[in-house]
């Protein structure tokens, strides 16, 4: 392939804590082309959608959120994600990433956070888990 191809394109770390972690209903369409995950945390709050059926990241939250930290090889697999979540209201960006437990930094990931402020904000899931809710 030519200089500035796909395969030339760096795939970033992805910082995933709702639907797309493993176990919930959109990680089937991820699995494959996740090289590697592993469980993290990022600063934030977590709020319940208004329909109680999906998650919300307040980036600006003082809390912690748990979820997974994973390494994607797929960049198709890559655009059909950020396609779904942007198409859904969520913006995608840089945070710091921790491991479990907190303590400094290991790196950093994109993650989806929802910038609407309280639109279609549920109720808070405390945890900061979408898995304990």
């Amino acid at each position: 392939m030519p200089p500035g191809s796909e395969r030339d394109w760096v795939v970033p770390p992805l910082f995933a804590y709702g639907l797309l972690r493993p176990g919930e209903r959109y990680w089937p369409q991820l699995q494959s082309a996740v090289r590697s995950h592993r469980p993290a945390c990022v600063r934030g709050a977590l709020y319940l959608h208004a329909s109680g059926s999906y998650p919300m990241l307040d980036c600006t939250g003082d809390g912690w959120v748990q979820g997974d930290l994973f390494e994607v090889e797929d960049m198709d697999a890559v655009h059909a994600l950020v396609f779904m979540e942007l198409t859904a209201g969520y913006d995608a960006r840089w945070m710091d990433v921790f491991p479990p437990g907190a303590g400094d930094p290991s790196g950093s990931a994109v993650a989806f956070c929802w910038p609407w402020g309280t639109t279609h904000r549920g109720a808070r899931i405390a945890s900061g888990d979408w898995q304990d809710r």
